[in-house]
């Protein structure tokens, strides 16, 4: 089957890594844009 398509065995069974879980990341992240009163990336 990988011949007729052309693909190589190793690309057929390459399995890839699950994707971390970013939310207490992104939780955090949240958190100090509200504490800086939502002034991040703005001027004084």
């Amino acid at each position: 089957m990988c011949r007729i398509l052309g693909l190589s065995r190793q690309s057929y069974y390459y399995q890839s890594k699950p994707k971390k879980d970013e939310s207490e990341l992104e939780e955090v992240v949240a958190e100090e844009f509200i504490r800086s009163r939502k002034a991040y990336g703005s001027r004084k």
